[in-house]
């Protein structure tokens, strides 16, 4: 009989099967699900037959599965030791296939069992990964339509930076309300109820993990298993990093099908905070702030709205000195100096400073990348410097006494407003010898468990805990409006009303069809109206976070170490690297914050220069080195935003002056001398939210922000060091491809098809690193190198693909 099942006969024969299996279901259906195990093509029509079991036999029929994959005999993964096993897929799909047809509540008892297999997987020691995490992922993606984003396009980030409704459109590669021009009336139809049923199984699926409370134990096992994936010395490397990322992708569609079809306070009533999920229940501090972000941003909306409305202030409790800084007005601005290696004075236009190259007398002209070392040069101008800040440092510390502490007040308004101090303490810059900051409206708990996380070293540094959990706590959906996204989504919908409206007319002889036509329509109106509501709440969030972050910008890193490395690479152990790495959500936020911290913010001592110095290193070759292929591509997305902020900057010197060292707006970013020491505060900002005027009068913006001691990075200076930034980079890619592992030479291509667009941007660069990636598409890398660890004959063809697939897309952009 199963041999006589097909689409054609699936009534006929689905009839007989399923009379043939109610006198005996145990046997019956076993045998049937046997037939589905070995032939995956059976899948759609056992189900559609399956639609004529009673419900006593779609219980007994999910008792078989649970007996099948609970059978010790077979195995669960394949001989690659990587992915599941034929019969395990197979099964996993016809569980998902048939939820999706019959909506069987039974399912939550696999979904338990699953869980069960993860739970005894984390508390066993160096057991096998549980593959059977597969029928969680295809049941997600059949029934809520959320597939795995592990390299997510532009547009699916856009979608994940905006709300509720646009964050629906994220998880589906083309948008399911796209119909060509000649779309029939039925296509339409058939549309729209798609995505109405999607939703409504959405909703059905979460309602079972939730309601039977397996939300938070499958979520945090989830989370410890891909963790422990990770540890595993059974499996080769290159085995455990693959697993551990499709864990990892596992663990995201899990976290997006919660939060987008959980309320945002039973959300709140079923996952607790990130410091709570870190230190009672074990999660990685990545996915323990994940999970738990939802509950913090939720508590800050409403605490925002409620601080905007009664106007609370923010208390800062500072010790000051009694002698301001050295910068009291303008005026005093003294002439630009640089220390050279023996301790003499120079001209600032024939020194280097803190990794800043100076540029040759033709700064266009070709850099040999083999012959000059950059690195020894910055490593000397860098100690010069530093020795250099050290003395000045001395001298004003015996220039100034301690004094008694008082008491700031921020208000919550725009920049510009005034603090609850003396006149003249707002007006000029000054020295405190302590200073007690507490980050408002987060809760004390959570700054206090970042604080103990944080190292003493990071915190000595000058890397506030107040900073990290804000940092940690932010997301896109903070800090930027996905306006142009909106504005997409809105117009496909207007096309589809539009769509609608012509072919009502077709509709007229069925009385059926005009209905749905209605029903459309009015769910298409409603989203278009949903889409702008939620447009216009975001734009009103932002705003708000933009003055929250503003009343405590100057005070992050207000008592940082002078050594200003020293921060920088608190800043990046602990907060950019370990974050950029996570998704490409929060590599575009890790590359759009550090900017916004520079540009409009005007954040206190905050030196982006040395940020970007770090993070356009050589050590990106360690680094791919040690990623799995899903955080090489986050990371290199994190680059590629980078580069893509600085590339107006070195297109036009305008651009440079308005974004990169505007005095008016008391830009300090880019600054080439740094003379600021611990406990220095500058004045208010005022010119943050303004329009910077043609022509600013004098002292109208924030000059005294920026200490008279301290020089601007000049244009062509910033030329040469962009130049210097694509040095290293096509170092660290030429030793990536040249590396004997092919972990590493496949994280570099991968790296370099994600910054295409911003890397190389050098003609000379670009064929050196071409030719790296020839050989490795015609193979000759890999017979010289000869790897220790090569891999089998299809990884090195997956190589070869890899590489020629990246040099014909070069080919085509330089054709363009």
């Amino acid at each position: 009989m199963m041999r006589r099942l097909s689409g054609d006969t699936v009534k006929l024969i689905g009839r007989q099967l399923c009379a043939l299996c109610h006198p005996t279901p145990t046997l019956s259906l076993k045998i049937v699900l046997d037939q589905v195990c070995s032939y995956d093509n059976l899948v759609d029509s056992v189900v559609e037959a399956f639609r004529y079991l009673t419900p006593l036999d779609a219980d007994v029929m999910f008792y078989v599965v649970l007996m099948t994959l609970d059978d010790p005999s077979s195995s669960r993964v394949k001989d690659d030791a990587v992915n599941a096993a034929h019969w395990l897929q197979s099964l996993s799909l016809f569980v998902a296939a048939f939820s999706h047809r019959h909506e069987n509540p039974s399912l939550g008892y696999v979904l338990g069992y699953v869980l069960k297999q993860v739970v005894r997987m984390v508390h066993t020691e160096d057991a096998p990964p549980v593959f059977e995490t597969t029928v969680l992922s295809d049941t997600i993606l059949r029934l809520a339509a959320i597939d795995v984003m592990a390299n997510a396009t532009d547009d699916q980030v856009l979608a994940l930076q905006g709300g509720y409704h646009l964050h629906l459109e994220a998880f589906s590669m083309v948008s399911p309300w796209v119909l060509p021009q000649d779309a029939t009336l039925d296509a339409v139809l058939a549309a729209s109820t798609s995505c109405r049923l999607t939703r409504r199984l959405a909703q059905w699926l979460t309602s079972i993990i939730a309601g039977k409370d397996q939300a938070l134990p499958l979520a945090v096992a989830m989370c410890i298993h891909a963790d422990k994936v990770l540890k595993l010395t059974s499996l080769p490397l290159s085995n455990v990093l693959v697993i551990y990322d499709r864990e990892i992708e596992r663990v995201y569609q899990l976290f997006n099908l919660l939060y987008t079809n959980l309320k945002p306070e039973r959300y709140a009533r079923v996952v607790p905070g990130p410091h709570v999920l870190a230190s009672e229940y074990g999660l990685s501090w990545g996915l323990a702030i994940l999970w738990g972000r939802p509950n913090i941003s939720r508590r800050l909306v409403q605490d925002l709205k409620r601080w905007e409305e009664t106007g609370e202030t923010i208390n800062v409790q500072i010790v000051e000195r009694s002698v301001p800084s050295e910068c009291h007005t303008p005026d005093a601005r003294p002439t630009s100096r640089a220390c050279s290696g023996d301790g003499s004075r120079e001209d600032s236009s024939k020194a280097t400073a803190h990794g800043v190259a100076q540029p040759s007398a033709h700064p266009d002209e070709a850099i040999n990348i083999e012959i000059v070392d950059t690195v020894a040069i910055v490593t000397a101008a860098l100690k010069a410097a530093e020795a250099d800040d050290a003395a000045v440092d001395a001298e004003q510390a015996v220039k100034v006494e301690p004094a008694k502490g008082t008491m700031a007040k921020l208000p919550n308004t725009d920049s510009g407003s005034k603090m609850d101090v003396d006149e003249k303490d707002d007006a000029v810059p000054r020295i405190v010898a302590d200073l007690q900051f507490e980050a408002p409206l987060l809760p004390r708990e959570y700054v206090e468990y970042v604080a103990q996380t944080l190292p003493p070293a990071a915190i000595e540094a000058g890397l506030s805990p107040e900073f990290a959990a804000v940092f940690w706590t932010l997301s896109l959906y903070d800090i930027e409006v996905p306006s142009d996204r909106y504005a997409k989504e809105v117009e496909i919908q207007t096309q589809f009303t539009k769509r609608i409206d012509g072919l009502t007319k077709l509709a007229h002889g069925s009385r059926s069809k005009a209905a749905g036509l209605a029903q459309a329509r009015v769910r298409a109106s409603a989203a278009i109206e949903n889409l702008n509501k939620e447009m216009l709440e975001q734009k009103q969030h932002v705003s708000r976070i933009r003055r929250w972050l503003i009343a405590q910008k100057d005070y992050w890193f207000c008592m940082a170490h002078e050594q200003r490395r020293l921060v920088t690479q608190a800043l990046l152990q602990h907060c950019v690297l370990p974050r950029a790495v996570l998704s490409a959500s929060d590599a575009s936020f890790c590359a759009k914050f550090l900017w916004m911290m520079h540009y409009p913010l005007a954040t206190n001592k905050f030196s982006l220069m040395i940020v970007y110095d770090q993070i356009f290193g050589e050590s990106l070759s360690t680094l791919l080195a040690a990623f799995t292929e899903n955080e090489a591509r986050n990371y290199a997305k994190f680059l590629n935003s980078s580069l893509t902020f600085l590339a107006p900057l070195h297109k036009t010197e305008a651009n440079y002056k308005e974004r990169a060292v505007n005095s008016w707006r008391g830009l300090t970013g880019f600054q080439q001398q740094w003379r600021y020491e611990r406990g220095y505060l500058p004045p208010k900002s005022r010119t943050i939210l303004q329009q910077m005027p043609a022509k600013p009068s004098e002292s109208s913006g924030d000059e005294r922000r920026i200490k008279p001691s301290c020089t601007m990075l000049a244009y062509d200076d910033f030329r040469t060091v962009m130049r210097k930034w694509q040095v290293n980079l096509t170092k660290a890619f030429i030793v990536a491809l040249d590396s004997k592992r092919n972990d590493t030479v496949r994280n570099g291509i991968l790296a370099l098809k994600e910054m295409q667009k911003s890397f190389p941007v050098i003609l000379q660069y670009g064929q050196r690193i071409m030719a790296k990636v020839d050989e490795v598409a015609t193979g000759r890398a890999s017979e010289n190198n000869q790897p220790e660890n090569a891999g089998s004959p299809d990884s090195d063809k997956n190589l070869k693909v890899m590489a020629a697939s990246y040099g014909a897309r070069t080919a085509a952009i330089r054709q363009q």
